[in-house]
């Protein structure tokens, strides 16, 4: 065996090695865009909120509240995004 030649081990090893590398860049991406997904719907919510009564505050609430609770967990490090 020369030192270039590859055993199958090897190619082995390095497909797991480039799978993961795939895939901790997916990982990044995902979490770049859930950040400025959080960053674009705090905004919204700074545009709409005060037009809002306090009725219509709530029943938004009521339909949102999980998006918000899990984003909230997401940022407070009890659970990881992605």
């Amino acid at each position: 065996m020369t030192p270039n030649t590859l055993t199958a081990e090897d190619e082995e090893e390095q497909i797991a090695l480039d799978i993961a590398a795939r895939t901790l860049s997916e990982i990044e991406s995902a979490e770049v865009r859930m950040g400025q997904a959080r960053k674009r719907l705090a905004q919204l919510m700074l545009d709409v909120l005060p037009k809002l009564t306090d009725d219509e505050r709530a029943e938004m609430f009521r339909h949102t509240q999980h998006v918000v609770r899990y984003l909230r967990a997401i940022e407070a490090g009890r659970v990881r995004g992605g």
